[in-house]
């Protein structure tokens, strides 16, 4: 394995560690999960129309939806393809971002 894959794979174990007390977390049985290849079987190719009960659920104030915590701050797309889709911004989220554009 590359060295690159390790990274990955880590960063990739760490997050669901992070969200497997979460609805989809344990709907999809995140703490199962031991390498990308179970995570290829165990977890769904998932699309918007799949996440947007969820996000619909977030929306409405629920907590440990998708990721851990409240989200309270979403973006809006453009809505290439047909309306704006709102997308949760949580608090890591905003946090990893602010780091990266210093």
């Amino acid at each position: 394995m590359t060295r690159i894959r390790q990274v990955q794979e880590r960063v990739l174990l760490s997050l669901l560690r992070k969200a497997e007390h979460t609805t989809w977390g344990h709907r999809h049985h995140f703490y199962k999960i031991r390498d990308y290849n179970s995570f290829r079987y165990q977890v769904p190719v998932s699309n918007y129309e799949t996440l947007k009960p969820a996000i619909e659920e977030i929306k409405n104030g629920e907590a440990d939806i998708l990721w851990p915590g409240k989200v309270t701050d979403f973006a809006v797309s453009s809505g290439t393809t047909g309306g704006g889709k709102h997308l949760p911004l949580s608090r890591d989220r905003l946090n990893s971002d602010r780091r990266f554009m210093r």
